[in-house]
């Protein structure tokens, strides 16, 4: 977003998106400490499925909404709106009632931040279950960080000029939707004391859809893509289930704050992606001219590429996964 000439303006827009990169894990931690004492233990897995398919929906409506609110309001109207969706949201957290601490929770001593922090760290990778959930679940995330840069590369070059990056956006909006319906199939299924066999089954259900997507046309892509997307939501749900139900949760806030961020490590930043899009430049060169051509008719060099790439990498940042809000 490229932002007016006012004086001041740009620190606190850089302000802003340190505080929100900064406070984003520990609201998505909240909420999901939240949830098992707000309802019954029977009932955790079907709330966090519809956790996990809200996050879907809203994940695809929020840049369509923001790519509308900039068209015809413009950018500062379009924070404004932001910060009061945010107040707004502020305002229903703050009302809810109904939340005890547990007797472990009161018994655990208050301490300072980093040594919270630090436990947390320690008590993922010292227990067995929650390690492995951690690295298990952070080489699924990096399958989709190669996608976020693969799928745009691979539709810049499959169709006509300034085409692209809107069949991108549909393609991981697609796919994004497949994980909301997973998920919401995950409820259904009730896999309370299935969460592991649920992980492993989904799991390969998207290394088949990725497979079958590999030397495809688009439509074998998004077909693939969504195949994998509706795996992702029952993982998210199963995942977050056997979290909850196997820590103890006096510590389980800084524990999924830990896990979050190492889930997340798998993925990367899609801003550094921007290194290896710019080489789809040179690789154009081994391509015959018929084919390059074709590809790089529409008049985008490898850097507005690259933009474009990572601007559809933030959309599906959460897509697929619903979640990071990752869990």
């Amino acid at each position: 977003m490229k932002l007016p000439r006012i004086s001041g303006l740009r620190p606190v827009v850089t302000l802003l998106a340190v505080i929100y990169a900064q406070t984003s894990p520990l609201s998505a931690a909240g909420i999901r400490v939240v949830l098992p004492r707000l309802v019954p233990p029977r009932a955790l897995d079907r709330a966090n499925a519809l956790d996990t398919a809200v996050h879907s929906v809203v994940d695809v409506a929020g840049p369509s909404l923001a790519g509308a609110l900039m068209g015809f309001v413009g950018s500062i109207a379009t924070v404004a709106v932001i910060a009061g969706i945010f107040t707004a949201a502020t305002i229903c957290v703050a009302v809810i009632r109904g939340e005890t601490r547990t007797a472990s929770a009161a018994a655990w001593p208050s301490q300072a931040f980093l040594r919270q922090a630090l436990e947390g760290l320690i008590e993922v990778f010292r227990r067995k279950l929650l390690r492995g959930l951690a690295i298990g679940y952070a080489l699924n995330m990096i399958t989709w960080g190669i996608l976020v840069v693969a799928v745009p590369v691979f539709v810049a070059g499959s169709v006509g000029p300034g085409e692209w990056e809107s069949i991108s956006g549909l393609v991981w909006a697609g796919v994004g939707l497949a994980g909301g319906v997973g998920a919401i199939g995950a409820g259904q299924l009730r896999i309370m004391g299935r969460e592991a066999r649920v992980m492993t089954v989904c799991m390969i259900g998207i290394a088949l859809g990725v497979g079958l997507s590999a030397g495809s046309n688009i439509t074998g892509v998004t077909l693939g893509l969504m195949l994998a997307g509706l795996m992702a939501g029952p993982i998210d749900v199963a995942l977050l289930t056997l979290r909850q139900r196997r820590t103890d949760p006096a510590r389980l806030g800084r524990v999924l704050a830990v896990s979050m961020s190492v889930n997340m490590s798998g993925f990367g930043d899609p801003d550094h992606c921007q290194a290896l899009t710019r080489r789809t430049k040179s690789s154009n060169s081994d391509i015959p001219e018929s084919n390059r051509s074709r590809s790089s008719s529409a008049g985008t060099p490898a850097s507005r590429r690259a933009r474009s790439v990572i601007a559809r990498s933030r959309l599906a940042r959460r897509l697929p996964l619903a979640s990071v809000n990752s869990v």
